[in-house]
């Protein structure tokens, strides 16, 4: 198998272009945030380090699906992110979404170590690019950690280009042999019959069975041959597989323990500590990007276009703690109605062409969130899986006491690993309940899930595979409907761009096989973002081409391949609001021209620049952050009652005497 002995420098500089092209862009730099840091570290300090990036940093939430190999293509997307000035307050994933969400938690910035007084010289101006060090240093064939066997058989199946015409290809040739072995014993057996009663006859239909029953006996052995090769070899490769996987996923899990380790992470309570410590050195506070007081004092001077008194009464609830947030929904929703903007089909304008009316409505409502931010935010890390056992979705590390109670001393790669464990593929991580934490265990069974949990010898553990099989996507973990106006954008990235308007043909037991798990896997996510739309402004696919999920062999150029598709996504999501269609075709022709470890190559199968991405297939998404604020506090979904305002409203319609909110 060919090693990987990569550079970080082979990636990013695969992504000069992008990133001059955003620099030529945004010269003044690209803020897509409120939420700011602010280092007790003066910036000399910092250039006594060699640390040339002494800017603030602006932070965002960040979700990643999860996707095998193509994680990679998740890094690009975060590089580009990174270089654009911004990094990430909490993070969500699922496989390999989990895997990269965990390592950008654990590693730091050259800036960043400075301030966490670490060493900065093993450190990079992003923390996507020491990511991408481990990757590099890392033979991902190595992953497939079962037998021989099925290593070859994983290795060579999913490499290059897959398809599964090869699959179909071999059923018929097995369905062929089937037939064969059937036909054959008949006439076997039809001519063993016919040379019984013809015997010693001579004549020409006795030499026809005499012959015809040596070769229909010859086909049927070849027959038996092949068949019973291919059932041996099964059941040598299900006696070769590991309990409920192929995979044990061990080499995983040691990859990925070495990695936090390098940065000082052993445990769920180290982790916890770096980020406690981040938290303090950093200062994380709310400022409004490219905002000023003056500014501010100047919009709020304008009056609204409806009456002072009326005006007055909005601001002061919106502005004002005391009055709960449905309040504050029920004035708003009355004033945009009035004004004609709640549910408009034409897209709102530009932040800076709103109207005032509007511009006041928003700066009220980012000092309600300002108000919500006067405590520091705080960073949260959510890794998905799948409890088998308990038939539940998990999120961790918030639902860690439920399996390990009070000890913390556990690796967070376990957490990972619980994540990735692809059905079948990798064998299902499997947590045993310690005794002296069955009672904790229990009480936070009943707190978090109301279940009385009751716990034997036999039944004392628990199994996980990979989240994706619940929740491929957790774009809702950082949902908040409390917040009218977000000071800082949930940004999604998924991966295997499909186009939702094309209709899927089911012609094949494999296909509906295929669509089942699909559905089951994708609807949930899916049903989040339909019901709150505002979502797709800040979600994007990326176009992963022809490279399969699971090919762990992959070439030096692929690897690359994947994470130029990463930041090309990444580019164009940044930029389209105010790109032409000239940089449309600049943009894409970088694609032809891809510099690898070996040369130049193309992205592209022939001359014409296809490249799939939501900017380029839907209306009306195309992200800006001043603008992206209008639109959600416009949004359809944040005037959608709340279940207790349901329930209030349901319960007016028995008893009167009951008022809505």
């Amino acid at each position: 198998m060919p090693q990987a002995k990569m550079n970080v420098s082979d990636f990013s500089g695969s992504v000069v272009p992008l990133l001059d092209f955003l620099h030529r862009k945004f010269p003044n730099g690209l803020g897509i945030s409120d939420i700011v840091d602010n280092p007790a570290i003066t910036e000399q300090a910092l250039k006594d380090k060699g640390v040339a990036d002494t800017a603030p940093r602006r932070y965002v939430d960040l979700v990643l699906e999860g996707g095998g190999v193509h994680g990679i293509a998740l890094a690009g997307y975060t590089y580009v992110l990174e270089k654009m000035g911004n990094s990430f307050m909490s993070t969500a994933g699922t496989s390999a979404g989990a895997i990269n969400s965990m390592l950008l938690h654990c590693v730091y910035t050259k800036r960043e170590a400075v301030i966490m007084d670490q060493d900065p010289s093993k450190y990079y101006e992003t923390r996507s690019e020491k990511l991408l060090e481990y990757l590099s240093n890392k033979d991902l064939s190595d992953l497939v950690d079962g037998h021989k066997w099925w290593r070859s058989l994983i290795l060579n199946a999913f490499t290059g280009t897959v398809r599964f015409s090869n699959l179909k290809k071999y059923f018929k040739k097995f369905r062929f042999y089937a037939v064969l072995f059937v036909v054959n014993l008949l006439l076997l057996l039809l001519f063993m019959a016919g040379n019984f009663f013809l015997d010693g006859t001579h004549c020409l239909s006795h030499t026809i069975s005499k012959w015809g029953a040596v070769v229909s006996g010859v086909l049927l052995f070849s027959a038996i041959c092949f068949i019973t090769a291919q059932l041996v070899r099964g059941r040598m490769l299900y006696f070769f597989a590991e309990r409920l996987g192929i995979n044990p996923g061990d080499d995983f899990e040691q990859w990925v323990s070495q990695c936090m380790a390098d940065n000082g992470i052993q445990s769920v309570t180290d982790l916890k500590s770096k980020l406690d410590k981040e938290g303090e050195l950093m200062r994380y506070r709310y400022e409004k990007c490219g905002g000023d007081d003056a500014g501010d004092a100047a919009t709020e001077s304008r009056p609204l276009t409806r009456s002072a008194g009326t005006a007055d009464k909005l601001q002061q609830k919106i502005e004002d703690p005391k009055y709960s947030i449905s309040a504050v929904k029920e004035e708003l929703k009355g004033y945009v109605e009035e004004t004609g903007r709640l549910r408009s089909a034409a897209p709102m304008p530009e932040a800076a062409a709103a109207p005032e009316s509007m511009q006041v409505v928003l700066r009220s409502l980012e000092r309600r969130v300002e108000n919500y931010y006067h405590e520091q935010p705080v960073k949260q890390l959510v890794i998905v899986a799948a409890d088998i056992t308990n038939e539940t979705k998990v999120e961790f590390p918030a639902m860690h006491p439920m399996y390990w109670g009070s000890d913390y001393s556990i690796s967070p790669a376990q957490y990972v690993r619980a994540s990735m464990s692809i059905p079948f593929f990798f064998k299902p991580l499997k947590v045993s309940f310690a005794a002296s934490q069955l009672k904790l265990i229990q009480e936070e069974w009943y707190k978090r899930m109301g279940v009385h949990k009751q716990f034997t010898e036999e039944n004392n553990y628990s199994l996980f595979v990979d989240g994706g099989l619940i929740s491929n996507f957790p774009v809702n973990v950082f949902y908040n409907p409390e917040i009218p106006v977000p000071a800082k954008p949930t940004i999604g990235v998924k991966l295997e761009y499909e186009d939702d308007g094309v209709y899927k043909n089911i012609r094949s037991e494999l296909g509906l096989v295929g669509s089942m798990v699909s559905t089951m896997r994708y609807f949930y996510d899916r049903d989040f973002i339909n019901k709150h739309n505002i979502y797709r402004k800040t979600v994007r696919s990326i176009d992963t081409g022809n490279i399969n999920w699971l090919n762990f062999n992959l070439s030096e150029r692929e690897k690359i391949e994947l994470f130029f598709r990463g930041a090309l996504t990444a580019t164009i999501f940044l930029s389209r609001h105010c790109m032409t269609g000239q940089e449309e075709q600049e943009l894409l022709s970088y694609g032809k021209s891809v510099k690898g470890t070996d040369g130049v190559f193309s992205i592209y199968e022939g001359d014409e620049m296809v490249f799939h991405t939501e900017d380029f297939s839907l209306d009306n998404i195309t992200f800006e952050w001043e603008q992206y604020k209008f639109d959600r506090m416009l949004a359809d979904d944040f005037f959608r009652p709340t279940t207790t305002e349901l329930l209030k409203k349901d319960a007016a319609l028995v008893d009167p005497k009951i008022q809505n909110p």
